[in-house]
């Protein structure tokens, strides 16, 4: 949708950015297909519109192609 995110990786006491975020990226996606839980945190850096999707949705997605 909109905004900017950054992905944060670390033990939580002392996370490092390890990636920015724009419009029409995607978070989580190796959590959705690989059915394991999230491997970094994520935080909004200014305001964000974010969409979320089930499993059966992101798979349709994801077959249509129109991830960028």
């Amino acid at each position: 949708r909109s905004g900017r995110l950054q992905v944060l990786a670390g033990d939580g006491a002392k996370d490092e950015v390890v990636a920015e975020l724009g419009r029409g990226q995607v978070v989580g996606e190796l959590g959705v297909l690989l059915d394991a839980p999230r491997s970094a945190s994520v935080r909004a850096v200014r305001d964000s519109s974010l969409m979320r999707v089930t499993k059966a949705e992101f798979a349709k997605i994801a077959d249509a192609g129109v991830l960028g």
